[in-house]
């Protein structure tokens, strides 16, 4: 341990050490070519680094093929972006205005993940972009694919300003020698006394459920499955954008159960779980590696009526099945999302009704990424505001904010400071009070007794009919 910790202080004094004396933030060719370094050498390891990770957590290639070219991409981003070197600037009445990111300084990233390429790789190409000196850190004993990164970082990147150490202990004093400390592991717990800091932030990688609820709109149900099927089939544990439950109209349960058997039910994944778990939830085998359930009785549940749709979604998705629930209205798929004990990740709308349908949909339920028409395949850990999600506008898996610190910078001429009275006569101007909306109390009285008077005269002219048909017929 001593040896170790003697090793990650010196990590820290050299990175201390590049971040004040060499180029690192002050010029952008410097994260450019780390940038560019790391890129390589990915490419150039690629296989090994993938066979390394796959044989390790015992989960498939395919799935770390997947997450290696979507850490390509996301270096591109960066590269990209610094090679623009744009600032985003914004006209104020006391001149004009910009949000600068600057570095932090040393930044020490913790990170235990089955997924290293997303939550170690990414994090680093992110902090290099914000123009830091790196400590990549893992608790890992004996992780190949660090142990190859060490060896091959050298090669490629700036070892005064990029380093990584392995089998780092939390009470190792590398933590009182730089300047962020960011954790990335599914649960806070192990590292209370370092979240005290106010240097340390933690990130976790469990984050959330991804729910699809199939609307009344138009669709092709085979189109539509296949989309459903696309997103269950990502890989577990390594996508946290894997669809987990499906919500489908009760009415239309029947035109999906053709399209289910041959897509669900032709490309099984072959799945091994105890199915008794499930059963014991009120869920029963529907086709392939599929379970459904009536959402109705889930929400009136007598053993649990608040958390059984919870436990459903979740046991459902720790055993790698598709939920599909039964609803019988738009409402009622609503106040079941929105009760959740735990915000979805990802709410699809899929087959939309209409666009105020969206709006109404779009106003009552949460969670962190809503998608409409379509299932969003790739979504950012830290999802940067002012970013659309869209295939047209990515964004990186950390955004360079994360590892930097804002500082705004204003310039040209000042306006003076407002007078109360200038202030207040402008106000009185835009702040006025809200007209009546239809349908409030009053109104409501109104109408009530419009409907009476209505009502009262025809059946009173009712009985006027019928009185005169009595008499004279």
């Amino acid at each position: 341990m001593a040896n170790n910790s003697m090793s990650a202080v010196s990590a820290a004094h050299a990175c201390r050490a590049a971040f004040l004396t060499a180029v690192t933030f002050r010029n952008d060719r410097w994260k450019l070519h780390q940038l560019h370094g790391l890129h390589q050498l990915l490419l150039d390891t690629r296989e090994e680094l993938i066979s390394a990770l796959a044989e390790e957590f015992s989960l498939p290639i395919a799935g770390y093929e997947r997450e290696y070219t979507l850490l390509l991409q996301d270096i591109a981003w960066h590269y990209v972006h610094i090679s623009k070197g744009s600032t985003t600037s914004q006209q104020r009445l006391s001149g004009t205005a910009s949000l600068q990111s600057l570095p932090v300084g040393v930044s020490l990233i913790l990170t235990n993940s089955t997924n290293p390429f997303r939550y170690a790789l990414a994090p680093l190409a992110s902090s290099i972009a914000a123009g830091n000196t790196v400590i990549l850190a893992t608790e890992s004993k004996s992780c190949q694919f660090f142990t190859l990164l060490s060896e091959k970082a050298k090669l490629y990147l700036d070892s005064q300003s990029v380093h990584f150490l392995q089998e780092l202990d939390l009470q190792d004093p590398i933590f009182d020698e730089v300047d962020q400390v960011y954790i990335i592991d599914k649960q806070p717990i192990r590292y209370s006394h370092l979240l005290s800091s106010p240097i340390a932030t933690f990130h976790s990688t469990v984050l959330g459920f991804n729910l699809a609820v199939v609307d009344d709109g138009m669709k092709v149900t085979s189109e539509l499955t296949k989309k459903l099927y696309d997103a269950f089939t990502l890989p577990h544990s390594l996508a946290p954008e894997k669809l987990t439950a499906a919500f489908i109209k009760h009415g239309e349960i029947q035109a999906f159960a053709k399209s289910f058997s041959t897509t669900f039910g032709k490309n099984s994944l072959g799945l091994k779980f105890d199915s008794k778990e499930l059963t014991a939830l009120g869920l029963v085998p529907f086709v392939g590696d599929t379970y459904q359930a009536e959402l109705s009785h889930l929400a009136q549940s007598s053993t649990c009526p608040k958390s059984a749709l919870f436990e459903a979604i979740k046991t459902a998705d720790w055993a790698g099945v598709l939920l599909v629930l039964l609803y019988t209205s738009f409402d009622q798929v609503i106040d079941a999302i929105s009760a959740l004990e735990m915000t979805p990740l990802q709410v699809a709308l899929l087959a939309p009704t209409s666009k105020s349908h969206v709006s109404y949909f779009e106003r009552w339920t949460r969670s962190k990424v809503l998608s409409v028409g379509n299932i969003q395949s790739v979504i950012p850990p830290v999802i940067q505001p002012g970013i659309p999600l869209s295939s047209k506008s990515l964004q990186p898996f950390f955004p360079p904010v994360v590892f930097g610190q804002l500082r705004l910078k204003v310039w040209g001429e000042q306006s003076e400071t407002p007078t109360m009275s200038s202030v207040q006569s402008r106000n009185k101007m835009l702040i006025k009070p809200l007209a009546s909306e239809p349908n409030q109390t009053m109104e409501f009285f109104g109408y009530m007794k419009r409907v009476f008077i209505g009502t009262g005269i025809v059946i009173g002219g009712g009985i006027i009919v019928a009185g005169l048909w009595m008499r004279y017929k």
